[in-house]
């Protein structure tokens, strides 16, 4: 699963199909299907811009796309340059992107082991092989030492947890409130 920074929405691949899923205060507030990939896709990640990518399984292993987000149409950008174990990338993959420094990290595990390679997002080659690691590691996230998307207006609603809370004017007053970024007022 993966955050989108621009559209406030998290999405999830399942292999065959793109699922997109909405949050609230509450929880969960709706989990959709957006359609079927047009390439077998296991993970999926947001770069700052909001340009989707998924890495392919079997017949499609190896390679880096583009994903609609609209319509779940895949796009092949290119295909990394290594040989996996059993010419499978195994059960398990995870992307990370570093909107600081602007990398894409993918990390597949294979039958003992994880490996870890920054990826060229314009073609799929692998610029970096940053080593592997014993045993299996998955769900992988850099946290942005800034707010990735440009948010103005991002407060498009506040609700106070107590409705009948006076101020007078001129004075002070410490208040809980609970406040909604725009996806959450749609």
């Amino acid at each position: 699963m993966a955050y989108d920074y621009v559209t406030g929405y998290i999405y999830a691949a399942t292999g065959s199909a793109l699922i997109k899923i909405k949050f609230s205060p509450n929880g969960v507030e709706s989990m959709t299907q957006v359609g079927l990939f047009t390439s077998g896709i296991q993970t999926i990640v947001f770069d700052e811009t909001g340009a989707a990518y998924g890495m392919g399984i079997g017949r499609d292993n190896n390679k880096l796309y583009s994903i609609n987000i609209e319509t779940a149409e895949t796009t092949l950008i290119g295909k990394c340059d290594i040989e996996l174990p059993g010419g499978n990338a195994s059960a398990a993959q995870s992307f990370a992107y570093d909107y600081d420094a602007h990398k894409l990290y993918w990390l597949f595990v294979s039958l003992d082991r994880s490996e870890l390679y920054v990826l060229d997002r314009e073609t799929g080659a692998i610029i970096d092989d940053c080593g592997d690691s014993v045993g299996w590691i998955l769900g992988m996230f850099i946290v942005p030492s800034f707010d990735p998307v440009d948010r103005e207006d991002a407060v498009t609603g506040v609700t106070l947890s107590e409705a009948d809370t006076t101020v007078r004017v001129g004075c002070e007053a410490d208040l809980i409130c609970t406040v909604f970024p725009p996806h959450c007022c749609e």
